[in-house]
């Protein structure tokens, strides 16, 4: 595992919108959208949506990989493993 993909999983343990995690790695917000790709693909990460009538952010299955940057992003159960 590379420092960018654990210090990425360290920093999404709740939903946090693409420009946070830009801001906490540091990196380019082309590499982290890269890396976040691979993250999903490899289930280590799942992405997230606001919920109006939940009140709160809940799984999708479907993201623009295009604009990452309208989304959120969580730890899946598999990627706390990883940093565990």
């Amino acid at each position: 595992m590379t420092k960018l993909t654990k210090n990425i999983l360290q920093n999404i343990l709740l939903p946090e919108p693409f420009e946070a995690i830009c801001e906490e790695t540091g990196e380019n917000p082309k590499v982290i959208a890269d890396e976040l790709r691979g993250l999903i693909d490899l289930r280590l990460i799942t992405v997230m949506e606001w919920s109006e009538s939940k009140g709160d952010y809940v799984q999708t299955l479907y993201y623009d990989s295009d604009n990452m940057q309208q989304h959120h992003f969580c730890i899946t159960a598999k990627g706390l493993k990883m940093i565990a």
